[in-house]
């Protein structure tokens, strides 16, 4: 990786991408001593490559695989404090930003999706809870709310549940959503429907750009409808309460049927966009995977989601999948050497391909 820590134009551009106004020198030389010692500790960890002569040089070492130096900081994470993991993943970030390694911008999307993901972050998201939904206890939170539910708060969390598992969206992504249908003969039921998310994480260059597309023309009318319901839910509470009191009361409304009816876990709102993540990974590439999740790179689905194994295809699930856009496929494909087929192969070994006929959002 190329020594550009400590270059004015990358200090800059680091603090102008999170926000910041100023950095004193003091912190750009914190910021190159932690990142510098962690990569020399990575280097000399046991059974690792041998260091190089001079240690100035570790960051010009093209033999460091930056994915692979993330994954090993984070394994260090559950042995040391809050605090200190942050003042390391801060360093690390500032120095990934900055690298022009091919696999920087990959390891940095992993690097920034621990802390959201590990409940540190983003309570009002709802991310603490587990990173899947049992289909047995997904049937249950239905059949409650159809049969004992009470009031709005069944209805909307019956909606919420039956939207989320299909779109894979963040709760608080509902907010700035729109739907569109256009006439298609050749289409599924006769039209295309696509579902426009602003992507709640693109700073930093985390998300696949402003906006991902979702292509629901496989879902019948009745299946695209709880989409529509959840949509109108949360963009008429936006505006009067912002979003976090609506993901609140969802929440709130899955920790009680959870009780009444002995779930076999602690389920949060986000627990739907793990198990959505966890159904596409056994029948799409990590690419596609990417492109449905709104990530820039396949890596952060693969490190921080629901696993393929909790999938839940081929247990009665119609009506539940979902396509990703062309133009999201493509832009993620962009980013990847083409060298590499590791991130287009599909579960069942075929390649993902962009077919010309893909349609076009519109």
């Amino acid at each position: 990786m190329g020594d550009h820590i400590g270059r004015l134009s990358g200090v800059e551009s680091f603090h102008k991408r999170r926000g910041l106004q100023t950095i004193s020198a003091s912190t750009v030389q914190l910021y190159r001593d932690r990142a510098h010692s962690l990569l020399t500790r990575y280097i000399r960890r046991p059974g690792a490559i041998p260091l190089v002569d001079d240690a100035t040089s570790i960051h010009e070492d093209e033999r460091i695989d930056p994915v692979d130096f993330v994954r090993w900081l984070i394994r260090m994470k559950p042995d040391i404090s809050s605090s200190t993991w942050r003042s390391y993943k801060a360093a690390i970030a500032f120095y990934l930003y900055d690298s022009t390694h091919p696999s920087a911008r990959a390891a940095a999307a992993i690097l920034d999706g621990v802390s959201a993901d590990d409940g540190e972050a983003a309570a009002s998201e709802g991310v603490k809870g587990t990173k899947f939904f049992r289909l047995e206890d997904y049937n249950k939170l239905l059949k409650f709310c159809l049969d004992r539910g009470r009031g709005v708060g069944a209805d909307n969390m019956f909606h919420f549940a039956r939207a989320a598992i299909r779109t894979g969206m963040r709760p608080s992504e509902w907010a700035t959503c729109d739907l569109r249908t256009c006439p298609n003969p050749d289409a599924p039921y006769g039209r295309n429907v696509w579902l426009f998310v602003c992507n709640a994480k693109a700073s930093n260059g985390r998300a696949n750009g402003l906006v991902r597309v979702l292509d629901l023309s496989p879902l019948s009318r009745i299946d695209i409808e709880p989409i529509r319901f959840t949509m109108a839910l949360f963009q008429r509470q936006a505006p009067k309460e912002g979003t976090e009191p609506t993901i609140r009361r969802l929440r709130q409304a899955i920790n009680h049927i959870g009780a009444a009816t002995g779930m076999s876990a602690k389920y949060s709102p986000y627990s739907f966009r793990h198990q959505a993540i966890a159904n596409w990974k056994t029948i799409y590439s990590p690419v596609e995977v990417a492109a449905l999740a709104g990530h820039s790179v396949p890596e952060t689905a693969t490190e921080h989601y629901g696993r393929k194994r909790d999938g839940w295809t081929g247990k009665g699930t119609g009506g539940i999948m979902i396509r990703p856009s062309r133009v999201d496929v493509e832009r993620i494909m962009s980013r990847i050497r083409s060298d590499n087929p590791a991130p287009f192969m599909r579960p069942d070994g075929s390649l993902a391909v962009v077919p010309e006929d893909m349609p076009t959002p519109q």
